[in-house]
């Protein structure tokens, strides 16, 4: 674990400073989709991170939780690169776009425009094109809840029914 920040202000500042700037499928600001646990904790010295072992659908994977970013980020199983960057409430830009500073309808308009397979769910949506997923509470006129940005083949895995059943009983205990 880092060392925690001195002040609110140095904080602040820090926040204010990082770059989010999606690159599909290469990177999100500083962070590298190829960084393994060890770049990724280098390159996120001056922030306070939380690294946890978490099990998803049978499989364990590092999480790395930037608190003062409120930014989540899951590498995949063997460790060597990310899986997914998952921001609720720090500006993530795609296009010069703030993903969660814009609602809803504006940006699945946007997203069809970059997009024309774009896959719609009752929570949300994501292009598998750019790699992009934006999920909402319901109203079309709010901002999202969450901007998730994944890797490559993120989505294209062979899930077990047995695993999802297992995975929500297991929630729910």
């Amino acid at each position: 674990m880092h060392a925690p920040f001195h002040t609110q202000d140095r904080c602040k500042t820090l926040v204010q400073k990082i770059d989010m700037n999606i690159e599909p499928y290469k990177k999100v600001g500083l962070i590298d989709f190829n960084d393994n646990l060890k770049t990724l904790t280098e390159k996120l010295k001056d922030y306070e991170i939380k690294i946890s072992e978490r099990k998803f659908m049978g499989k364990s994977k590092t999480t790395v939780f930037i608190e003062s970013l409120d930014l989540i980020i899951i590498l995949k199983e063997n460790g060597k690169s990310i899986d997914t960057i998952e921001s609720f409430k720090h500006s993530l830009l795609y296009d010069n776009i703030d993903l969660l500073k814009n609602d809803f309808k504006f940006l699945i308009n946007k997203f069809e425009s970059y997009d024309i397979e774009l896959i719609k769910e009752s929570d949300g949506f994501r292009s598998d094109k750019l790699g992009i997923g934006i999920y909402w509470d319901g109203e079309l006129d709010k901002n999202p809840k969450s901007v998730i940005v994944y890797s490559k083949g993120h989505y294209d895995k062979d899930i077990d029914p047995n695993d999802i059943i297992n995975y929500y009983l297991n929630k729910k205990k």
